[in-house]
C-alpha cells in the first residue's frame, strides 16, 4: 500500500492514508493468515509434533454485512459481524472481526495481511481469468510420524513414492467414528420426535488397501475434543488406542495426517472403493470426484429396494464372516474390494449374469429378513421359492 506513505488505522480495519500523496485512498482488511500455537503439554510436545499451525481469516463478501461498499461494511464490522470466514484446518464456519484481530503473543500472531482498495469494489476480474494450478499432495504426507509412544513395533517405515498407488488405481477405504456428541431430540404434543440437533462424530480410525488386499493407511486419530462415546461395539475402538503415552497401535496421528494421506490418494487419481462410502467421506470431510468411487452399497442393490449391510453381502457372496464381536476397518476395506472385484466379474459375463445374481440376492434377503445365517458356499445358496420384492 503506497510505498511512501503514512497510514493510521480505523476500528472497523480499514486504513486510510494521512498524507497528501495517497489522499482519498482507503483500504479494507480482506484477508488475514496467522500462526497458531500448539496446547501446552500432552501429544502437542511429542517428538515430532508440527509447532503450531496456519489459519485463514476471509472477509465474504457475498455476505449481509460483508458487503463491498464502506458504508455496510463498516456498520457491520462495528456492529461485530463483518461477514468473515475462518478456514482453521478442516474446519471452515462464519465468524466476526473480533475473532479475526484478536491475536495474543502466546498463542496467535499475526503472519500476512491483505488489505484491498475500497474504490476497487470486488476483486479484479483479471484475478479470476486463469484458474489457479492444480496442486497435487506429496508423497512425503506419508512419512509423518506416528504419535504414540509405547508402539511396541516402533514407527513404521514410510512407503516409497514409487509403491503408492496411482492414477486409476482401485483402493479400498474404510473408517471407525466415535461419538463427540449426542444427538438432542424434542418431543412434540403428539409423540413424535423432532431432531434439533443432530449427533456429531469424529473419526478416529481410517484403513486403506490398495488392490491386493495390501496394507497402505492404518491410522488411529489423535481427539482434539472429549470423546463422548468411543462406540467400541461398533468401531473396534478403545481409549488407550487414541492416547499418544498408552496407544500401542503402530500409527496414531492427527487428523490432519490422516487427511493428507486421503487427499493424496485422490490427487493421484486412485479411485476409492467402500461400502456406504458417502458417510464416511462426509464425515472425514473428503471430497472425492464421483468419478473416483465406487460404492458397494449401491452396486448390490436394486434401484429403489434397500441396501444390504456389508456383513450380510459378505457372507452370501464371499462366505466370509466378518464384524462377529466387533468392526475392523481393515477387514472391511478387504471385503468390500472383494465384492468390488465380485460385481466386476459378474458384470464381464454379461448383464443377465448380473441380474440373476442380484434377484438371488434379495430373494435369500428377503426369506431370511437380512439376518446372517449358518449357510454353505455362496456359489451353492439358492431360495426355491421367490420371496416378495415389496415387503
Amino acid at each position: 500500500m503506497g510505498g511512501g506513505s503514512e497510514w493510521r488505522y480505523t476500528d472497523d480495519a480499514t486504513a486510510v492514508a494521512a498524507d497528501a500523496t495517497a489522499a482519498g485512498t482507503r483500504y479494507k482488511l480482506f484477508a488475514v493468515i496467522s500462526h497458531v500455537a500448539p496446547p501446552r503439554g500432552g501429544a502437542a510436545e511429542a517428538e515430532g509434533a508440527p509447532q503450531g499451525h496456519l489459519v485463514l481469516h476471509v472477509r465474504d463478501s457475498t455476505a449481509a454485512g460483508g458487503g463491498d461498499d464502506a458504508e455496510s461494511s463498516s456498520q457491520a464490522d462495528a456492529a461485530g459481524d463483518g461477514g468473515w470466514l475462518i478456514f482453521n484446518d478442516m474446519l471452515s464456519q462464519r465468524t466476526f472481526l473480533d475473532d479475526v484481530r484478536g491475536f495474543g503473543p502466546a498463542w496467535k500472531n499475526p503472519c500476512i495481511l491483505l488489505y484491498r482498495d475500497e474504490s476497487e469494489g470486488r476483486l479484479p476480474a483479471k484475478l479470476c481469468e486463469q484458474p489457479p494450478p492444480a496442486l497435487a499432495m506429496p508423497p512425503a504426507v506419508f512419512s509423518i510420524p506416528s504419535f504414540a509412544q509405547n508402539s511396541p513395533g516402533g514407527r513404521k517405515p514410510a512407503i516409497p513414492p514409487e509403491k503408492l498407488p496411482g492414477e486409476g488405481a482401485v483402493v479400498a477405504l474404510d473408517a471407525e467414528f466415535v461419538c463427540l456428541e449426542m444427538e438432542e431430540v424434542r418431543l412434540r404434543s403428539d409423540g413424535s420426535r423432532v431432531v434439533t440437533k443432530p449427533a456429531r462424530q469424529g473419526l478416529a480410525r481410517v484403513s486403506v488397501v490398495d488392490a491386493e488386499g495390501q496394507v497402505i493407511i492404518d491410522d488411529y486419530i489423535i481427539q482434539t475434543e472429549p470423546v463422548l462415546d468411543h462406540l467400541t461395539r461398533f468401531s473396534g475402538v478403545v481409549a488407550e488406542d487414541l492416547n499418544p503415552f498408552l496407544s500401542q497401535r503402530p500409527s496414531l496421528v492427527p487428523l490432519r495426517a490422516a487427511y493428507l494421506k486421503l487427499r493424496c490418494l485422490v490427487d493421484r487419481g486412485c479411485v476409492l472403493v467402500g461400502h456406504g462410502l458417502a458417510k464416511d467421506l462426509r464425515v472425514i470431510n473428503l471430497v472425492v470426484p464421483p468419478s473416483q468411487v465406487l460404492d458397494t452399497a449401491e452396486m448390490w442393490s436394486l434401484p429403489g429396494r434397500r441396501k444390504a449391510s456389508l456383513r450380510f453381502l459378505s457372507h452370501y457372496l464371499l462366505s466370509e464372516r466378518i464384524q462377529e464381536s466387533t468392526h475392523d476397518s481393515v477387514e472391511d476395506s478387504r471385503m468390500a474390494l472383494a465384492l468390488c472385484q465380485k460385481y466386476e466379474k459378474l458384470k464381464a459375463q454379461g448383464s443377465d449374469a448380473l441380474a440373476r445374481a442380484l434377484d438371488d440376492l434379495y430373494q435369500y434377503g428377503y426369506s431370511v429378513e437380512w439376518k446372517v445365517r449358518d449357510m454353505g458356499p455362496a456359489a451353492d445358496v439358492r431360495v426355491s421359492a421367490p420371496g416378495s420384492a415389496d415387503t
